[in-house]
């Protein structure tokens, strides 16, 4: 599904982020989360979720909630599993279908919570 909007705003494609998301957890697996081509990968499907969280931030500002609730369910869903691919390299690009039952992703011995956390730096 694509979500476009007026003023220029670039289509989004769920699918599109799901691969940007494989292919950012093929190179970790592959090369290792400190290779260039790791971070190159990170780097793409980084920028592909802020357009994401920017074009929710967008449906906000016109109003348009129904966007808003999608835009923002799908960017959620995709940071989860940046945050997943960071702390587990093997976690599976499936269960960014499945919607999450945790609501904070908090580590042991960090006094900060994860899930509130607003930057676009998953990984």
């Amino acid at each position: 599904m694509s979500a476009g909007g007026d003023g220029g705003q670039e289509s989004l494609s769920e699918a599109r982020l799901r691969s940007l998301a494989t292919e950012a957890q093929d190179a970790i697996a592959r090369y290792g989360f400190e290779s260039s081509e790791a971070g190159d990968a990170r780097a793409r499907f980084e920028s592909e979720l802020g357009m994401w969280q920017r074009a929710a931030e967008e449906a906000v500002e016109k109003g348009d909630f129904p966007a808003f609730e999608h835009l923002s369910e799908v960017a959620h869903r995709y940071a989860e599993l940046g945050n997943q691919i960071e702390t587990s390299p093997s976690a599976s690009v499936a269960t960014s279908r499945a919607p999450s039952v945790s609501a904070s992703t908090s580590v042991p011995g960090e006094g900060t919570d994860r899930s509130a956390s607003p930057g676009p730096s998953f990984f």
